[in-house]
């Protein structure tokens, strides 16, 4: 398999997730108004975070593959006796 790092599709339009209509129609099933609100009746206070996760910023899809690739690059191929 060959990996193309000069695929431009952006990764939104392939994801499948819900939309606004989908959530708004979700809430109001489950009778709340937020997906905060919807958050705060489900999950346990105990296990939620109470600070926001120290991540990185985000990478694009193509930045990341192009990370992986020259990662991947430095993978050193031996041969092995049959």
């Amino acid at each position: 398999m060959k990996l193309n790092i000069d695929y431009q599709e952006k990764f939104q339009s392939r994801h499948i997730a819900p939309n606004q209509a989908d959530t708004d129609k979700m809430l109001k099933i489950t009778g709340v108004n937020s997906l905060d609100e919807l958050i705060e009746q489900t999950i346990p206070a105990k296990i939620r975070l109470k600070t926001p996760l120290n991540l990185p910023p985000a990478k694009s899809e193509f930045d990341y593959l192009n990370g992986l690739k020259q990662m991947a690059s430095k993978n050193i191929q031996w041969g092995f006796p049959r």
